[in-house]
């Protein structure tokens, strides 16, 4: 017998009439848990009903849909209508056209018991919630090693922040043995010690998918765990007992790896920002400095001229005394305060100190040069009449008696004679 060639849409058509054509098919009830349920703008209502082993795809037409019934996400239905296929898309489904409830879906109700029985024991509370580490050297992700989840938290870490090592436990995230194999990924990690932070999760999915999450053993294991974890199941709207008993949520497995990281470019941006505040700094305080130097230095030279020729060498000494306590006072009150992260600022503020340290000692030398009894060394004396400065030839007269103070004692002559000699190096004339 030769078979006929026929097209995908023949096939579907065909299939669909053999179904519709099906008494049982074309009248049943059917018992289930809701579903992934979804009303469209259209009117339409658009769910899945499961029980623990297997679930159907179901559509209610908007003039089947009772919306005084409150059926929502995890409502325990009978549902009456006719199973046909959906020939564009060749799926079957279930196309209801009555609803009676048959109270709370057992999955979900078990959750609501399991979430208010753990809620008192306080492994919800946030005081037991321990922080995530700012800088961790590695991250331990329990999850699929065959699914989309592993890749996108690679893929977000090492972009943030490339040093990291991220280490995976392999897991099912579904169905029997998920809640199990989480519960021993948390106990390698912790066993180990290997990682500063757990990411377990997966992409999403319908309630039941998510059921190995609602685990009670895992709760429990998360909650003891030494090791700080983040719980990221991919749903954005709907919570699972491991995203309340988790150190940190996140919506999805990349939202958790940027919760996981400090981002490298962020770093490096609020360094360059501490740069630029800490020389704006550090240039507004050396201002400051060199003001206040200069008052001192005029200070200093204003007091040796009052007492050059008197006590001078205490007052110098004085006056640098008081130079370094005011020095002393001035790195004090421009002391900062930074964290271990800042250390530079001190680098920078001990070179400050030594250069300012230096042109004093540059500025010492300098007024020791300008000394006037220095000059005693090298022979000069220094001329007084009355006890005044004698600066000319013009301010003595034949008689006068005057005191000359030389480097080692003082003599007191009287004037025989005087003579002035011209500023321009002409003949001297005597008076």
């Amino acid at each position: 017998m030769r078979i006929k060639n026929i097209s995908v849409s023949e096939l579907n058509s065909y299939i669909r009439r053999q179904m519709d054509n099906d008494p049982l098919l074309g009248n049943v009830r059917v018992v289930g848990e809701v579903s992934n349920f979804k009303r469209h703008s259209s009117g339409h209502v658009y769910l899945s009903l499961k029980d623990d082993d297997s679930k159907i795809r179901a559509v209610i037409f908007s003039r089947y849909f009772d919306k005084s019934l409150g059926i929502k996400e995890g409502s325990k239905i009978i549902a009456t209508g006719e199973v046909s296929v959906f020939e564009r898309d060749g799926s079957y489904q279930l196309y209801i056209k009555k609803v009676e409830l048959e109270g709370e879906g057992e999955l979900y109700r078990r959750y609501n018991e399991l979430k208010i029985k753990l809620d008192k024991l306080g492994i919800f509370s946030s005081a037991h919630k321990k922080p995530i580490p700012k800088f961790p050297k590695a991250i331990g992700v329990v999850t699929s090693d065959t699914g989309a989840v592993i890749r996108d938290i690679i893929n977000v870490i090492t972009r943030r922040y490339p040093k990291i090592k991220i280490i995976l436990y392999p897991s099912l995230v579904q169905g029997p043995g998920c809640a199990e194999g989480i519960m021993s990924g948390i106990e390698y990690f912790n066993a180990n010690n290997n990682v500063d932070t757990i990411i377990i999760g997966r992409g999403g999915g319908s309630f039941e998918e998510l059921n190995g999450f609602n685990d009670e053993r895992l709760a429990y294991k998360i909650y003891d765990s030494i090791i700080p974890v983040i719980s990221a199941v991919g749903h954005e709207t709907d919570f699972t007992i491991a995203d309340f008993v988790a150190d940190m949520r996140a919506p999805t497995p990349s939202a958790a790896a940027e919760l996981a990281t400090p981002s490298l470019v962020e770093i490096l941006m609020d360094l360059k920002n501490i740069d630029k505040r800490l020389s704006r700094f550090i240039n507004s305080v050396t201002d400051v400095n060199k003001e206040r130097l200069r008052t001192i230095f005029e200070k200093i030279i204003s007091r040796i001229e009052n007492y050059v020729l008197r006590d001078s060498s205490l007052e110098l000494d004085r006056t640098f005394d008081q130079m370094e306590m005011y020095m002393k006072e001035l790195i004090r009150e421009n002391s900062l305060n930074l964290n271990e992260k800042l250390d530079r600022l001190d680098y920078l503020m001990e070179n400050n100190i030594k250069e300012r340290i230096h042109e004093l000692e540059k500025l010492g030398s300098k007024l020791g040069a300008l000394n006037p009894l220095s000059t005693l060394d090298r022979g000069f004396g220094i001329v007084e009449k009355d006890g005044r400065l004698v600066k000319s030839v013009l301010d003595v007269d034949i008689d006068d008696e005057l005191t000359v103070d030389m480097k080692d004692g003082r003599l007191n002559m009287k004037v025989l004679d005087v003579k002035e000699r011209s500023i321009d190096g002409g003949k001297l004339r005597k008076n």
